[in-house]
């Protein structure tokens, strides 16, 4: 399309002035034909350009008139921006039919039978600093056969649904085993290890001088698992008849492998003393003891996993020799936790191990599954769960992958009076996991008994002793190796001690709870802060008693209750808003259990005064129940805090 022009000759021989214009003119031609070429070109042949395809306005391909239109007419629509969407339409005079958007579309005007059939519509480009999700998808304009590039990788559109598009990549690179190698990948590198092949002779430049190793061989060597004839080095050190090993010396000589050393030194300390045959014969040693500086060897046993050594005296325990007052630094890699209504799981919070007790010894269980359990179990006894009912919860081990969660019911489950044992009693109907004192020791029911004598049922093993009260708030557990479990028989060892639930009456069915008002999940182990909520909801009143009662008797208060574990403070932290309009001397009292003797007492002389700062009060195992107590104090004249107070406590469960 380059444009040459036709010289004028004006010297000799001249052209004549008509030679001229003939020329002249025939130039301007020329430059007219590549105009209209480049025109053409520009154009891309198309006798239409618009910005989008439907909608009638002026910049829509269905805006032309089809009454200018004939067969084969082309349009170009670029729609949208970053990336643009490119169609192309060509037009067909007799293909009628309703519009399809965007395959064919029908003029607005004249349309005839006269419709825009959409040719090509090519891929778009996405240039992006992420990777695309299923929401990458025709919200933003994206559709199948769309390229989508972020670094070096590139996905190709597959569905472009709304909110589930998706998505295949096309190259992905990295230094994973299924990723493509690129630029300084390591598995390019000269160091990495070559596949087993051979050199001959002729392939290796330097055979007779290279070094192996931090050291150099002449001319001949010995390979390993042979003999040198002569005088040689090994690696970092010197050898003539007799030598000293890697980083160390030895008083009296020795040889290699497969010969034995004199003992010269008694200030070796931790001497790993070997037994049986050591002069290179079949039979393998083994560690018979431990030698301390100038001391006895220790005898030692088998060591299993879960099994630890200790200084002197025995010298295998099964104990965790790491532990502190409150117990031991062990496995407990999660926590109870509430799933719904009708379930609760352990949840892994550090990682899905704990250490439990297989009847033998103690050992890690990695749980392949998220141990749950329903609100339909059973507990120890075979029984199926009731509402309003204290229960122990305990890991109990399956397996190396697995444990199970269960259940052993409290003796009484009121608030403030919840406890797991009760008296032994005679003829009474005892269960499997049922808890009584007799005289100063605690037992656990592992059979299913009318009591007779104490002794006679003891002695038939219906009762396993727990030992005498641990502590007040774990009297009828046991303590194994540092570990609460549930009792001190074979069974009861293998179920670990984790916390507390509590279930409440739903129409007659029991369901689990966790909200602001019933937090009836504790834990022992992995706690978190949680937070419980009582408030006063039903209008303001009056009274005139010097006495202590709940918010307005109990009209309109909103209690808090939960399940605490041993050793558990509560952080009491008050938001009580308008505390008495007016009064001489009132106050506000928190109170535990319906008892004005465990209070934390606000005194609130000023109208309105807010309450501020914060105490921890202590508490013991079990259902507790909490709520405001008002009382007049001076002048019995109490008015009451405005329609809604609201107190939050934190608990750690």
């Amino acid at each position: 399309m380059a444009y040459v022009p036709t010289p004028l000759d004006l010297v000799d021989p001249a052209d004549s002035v008509l030679t001229c214009f003939s020329k002249v003119n025939e130039n301007f031609g020329d430059i007219q034909t590549v105009i209209n070429d480049l025109t053409a070109l520009l154009s891309g042949g198309f006798d239409y350009t618009k910005t989008d395809i439907n909608g009638g306005a002026s910049t829509a391909l269905d805006s032309i008139d089809g009454a200018g239109l004939v067969q084969g007419n082309r349009a170009l629509v670029v729609k949208g921006t970053n990336p643009g969407q490119v169609y192309i339409y060509v037009l067909d005079e007799t293909a009628g039919g309703a519009e399809n958007y965007p395959d064919i579309i029908v003029p607005d005007t004249n349309a005839g039978t006269k419709r825009w059939v959409l040719a090509s519509s090519p891929s778009r480009f996405w240039n992006n600093s992420t990777d695309p999700t299923v929401n990458s998808d025709e919200s933003i304009a994206v559709k199948p056969g769309d390229i989508w590039k972020n670094g070096a990788n590139l996905w190709v559109c597959n569905s472009a649904v709304a909110g589930t598009a998706s998505w295949i990549r096309l190259l992905k690179l990295g230094t994973g085993g299924t990723d493509a190698c690129a630029g300084n990948d390591a598995r390019l590198s000269d160091a990495r290890p070559a596949l087993p092949h051979d050199h001959v002779e002729a392939e290796i430049s330097d055979l007779k001088s290279y070094s192996l190793s931090t050291h150099n061989h002449d001319l001949i060597y010995a390979a390993l698992s042979h003999n040198h004839t002569g005088v040689y080095s090994p690696v970092g050190h010197n050898h003539d008849t007799t030598y000293a090993a890697l980083l160390h010396n030895h008083d009296a000589a020795y040889s290699a492998l497969g010969h034995t050393h004199a003992d010269a030194s008694s200030t070796v300390k931790g001497l790993i003393q070997l037994a049986g045959n050591l002069s290179g014969s079949a039979a393998a040693p083994t560690v018979v003891g431990i030698k301390e500086s100038g001391g006895t060897s220790l005898a030692l046993g088998a060591i299993d996993d879960g099994q630890y050594l200790k200084r002197s005296g025995s010298s295998v325990v099964s104990a965790d020799p790491l532990k502190d007052a409150g117990g031991p630094m062990d496995v407990v890699g999660g926590c109870i936790d509430y799933v719904s209504t009708t379930q609760i799981q352990w949840t892994f919070s550090v990682n899905n191990q704990i250490r439990l007790y297989d009847g033998a010894k103690w050992v890690v269980v990695n749980c392949a599954n998220v141990p749950t359990a329903a609100n339909t179990a059973l507990d120890l006894n075979g029984t199926a769960l009731a509402h309003s009912v204290v229960y122990d919860v305990f890991a109990q081990y399956s397996s190396a992958t697995a444990f199970s969660l269960v259940f052993s019911r409290w003796n009484s489950s009121g608030a403030g009076t919840s406890q797991r044992y009760s008296t032994w009693a005679t003829s009474s109907a005892y269960r499997v996991g049922d808890r009584v004192l007799n005289s100063t020791t605690y037992y656990v029911c592992v059979t299913a008994h009318t009591s007779g004598t104490f002794a006679t049922d003891l002695s038939a093993g219906k009762w396993v002793s727990n030992g005498s009260d641990p502590g007040t708030d774990f009297r009828g557990l046991y303590k194994h190796d540092g570990v609460w479990v549930s009792g001190n028989d074979t069974d009861g060892k293998t179920r670990r001690w984790l916390g507390l639930v509590m279930l409440v009456n739903n129409g007659g069915t029991p369901n689990f709870a966790d909200d602001r008002q019933n937090r009836y999940i504790a834990n022992i182990y992995n706690r978190i802060s949680k937070i419980g909520h009582l408030y006063y909801n039903g209008g303001q009143y009056t009274f005139t008693s010097t006495s202590a009662r709940e918010w307005h008797a109990g009209t309109g208060a909103v209690r808090l209750n939960a399940l605490l574990c041993e050793g558990m403070d509560l952080l009491f932290d008050p938001h009580v808003g308008g505390v008495c309009t007016s009064g001489a001397g009132t106050m506000v009292i928190f109170a535990i259990n319906g008892s004005n003797s465990q209070i934390f007492r606000y005194h609130s002389t000023v109208a309105n005064q807010l309450p501020s700062g914060a105490t921890y009060i202590p508490v013991i195992s079990g259902y507790n129940q909490f709520t405001v107590y008002e009382q007049g104090e001076g002048t019995p004249n109490y008015t009451s805090p405005d329609s809604q107070e609201n107190v939050y406590v934190s608990l750690f469960l």
